[in-house]
């Protein structure tokens, strides 16, 4: 009776040593996956920020002649002024609808260079629009 006992102690130990085992596995993998999707959630806001900042720089570079015209209107570009563009239109001396006007072509273009730059990245031209789309979410997740 004493062996049964025991026998069964010792499975008993040896179940709760794997079990123990098997949970400290599970919050190992756990904790490598969190860090693994941390750090590719960085990576891809960090390529997406550069990709962003590539396009202004091209989209500056092409307006190289007109260089206060692109400053006033960068601001712009995210949607982020908060100064009228009447404002901004008097300060350059066009009438605001020549500053719509600009603003609009502006965006359009700035558009253009994003979608040439992720072009640029992506094996199949299919997967340019789903790409853009995730470009997006990642920058507005900050």
């Amino acid at each position: 009776m004493l062996g049964g006992i025991l026998g069964w102690k010792r499975n008993d130990l040896r179940n709760e040593i794997i079990t123990e085992a098997k949970a400290k596995e599970q919050a190992a993998r756990t904790e490598f996956e969190t860090e693994k999707t941390a750090s590719t959630a960085q990576f891809d806001r960090d390529w997406a920020l550069h990709l962003i900042q590539r396009s202004l720089t091209q989209l500056e570079s092409a307006h190289a002649k007109k260089p206060k015209l692109f400053q006033a209107l960068k601001p712009w570009i995210d949607e982020g002024s908060t100064q009228p563009q009447k404002d901004a239109a008097e300060s350059l001396d066009i009438s605001p609808t020549a500053l719509k006007v600009a603003l609009h072509r502006l965006r359009k273009r700035f558009r253009e260079l994003v979608r040439m730059e992720i072009a640029q990245t992506i094996h199949n031209p299919n997967d340019l629009e789903a790409e853009l789309h995730y470009l997006i979410s990642v920058v507005a997740q900050q």
